[in-house]
């Protein structure tokens, strides 16, 4: 990902599972321990080498979608990868109905 480029979690999910329905940032819920369920085409999104999504309520970070790192060695609990991109979800999300567990390490800045 470059410096001019953002990436949302339906672009992602869209290009990883082209059979189906187009999902929307709209359609995917993300529920916040703090605030409860919100959709991420109602978060605060913002853009650098990765995009983050964060609850406009609370401000927590949700979401962080970003390049994964090809040459380095796999971090269990870290994110999923989805084709070219990886989620690292601090929180479950929701899509159609099916769940995508918060990955435990979405948020740590180093391996422990």
């Amino acid at each position: 990902m470059t410096e001019a480029t953002q990436i949302l979690a339906c672009d992602v999910l869209n290009q990883a599972t082209p059979i189906g329905s187009p999902v929307e940032d709209s359609k995917i819920i993300a529920i916040c321990q703090k605030c409860g369920a919100i959709a991420l085409s109602n978060c605060t999104v913002s853009q650098s080498k990765e995009t983050i999504y964060r609850d406009p309520r609370c401000s927590e970070t949700l979401l962080i979608i970003g390049a994964p790192i090809l040459d380095g060695p796999i971090w269990p609990g870290r994110g999923y990868r989805f084709g070219d991109f990886l989620f690292r979800n601090a929180v479950d999300l929701y899509v159609s109905g099916i769940r995508i567990d918060a990955c435990p390490h979405a948020l740590a800045p180093t391996r422990d």
